[in-house]
């Protein structure tokens, strides 16, 4: 399976509630690197990625994300995703992150979080993100 189909699919498993269909795209041992604002930055291993998965799901909450943008890079690919955020305090927000998966033998291998992507889509060739449209009334 490719970078992007398992991408794909832990997405839809996300979404879906299905914690365990992300789990089972895991690598034996799997890295997950977390956004360098991110207390713990290095994930070794399919448990302790699980442990991190579950853990984001209790702080975020199980709402569903949105795929902003998706690129193909071979054995590697990038989404924007955003995402409504409903706290166990009530507070609703929404915020945009990206990550990077890499994939080998039909497994992901890796997985890089990134608030701030911008480095990261220059290094690979990506341009800048398409700004977002906002409306405006003007008199008429």
């Amino acid at each position: 399976m490719s970078a992007l189909a398992l991408g794909r699919r832990m997405i839809e498993g996300w979404n879906d509630g299905r914690l365990e269909a992300v789990f089972a795209t895991f690598d034996e041992n799997i890295v997950v690197r977390t956004d360098p604002s991110w207390p713990e930055r290095v994930w070794f291993g399919r448990d302790p990625a699980k442990r991190f998965w579950h853990s984001v799901r209790e702080a975020m909450g199980p709402t569903r994300v949105s795929v902003e943008e998706e690129h193909d890079l071979g054995d590697r690919a990038l989404w924007r995703i955003r995402q409504p955020v409903s706290s166990a305090s009530g507070v609703q927000s929404t915020f945009s992150w990206s990550f990077l998966l890499a994939a080998r033998a039909g497994r992901v291998i890796m997985v890089e979080f990134f608030i701030d992507d911008e480095a990261l889509r220059a290094e690979l060739g990506i341009g800048p993100r398409p700004r977002r449209q906002t409306s405006s009334a003007t008199p008429g």
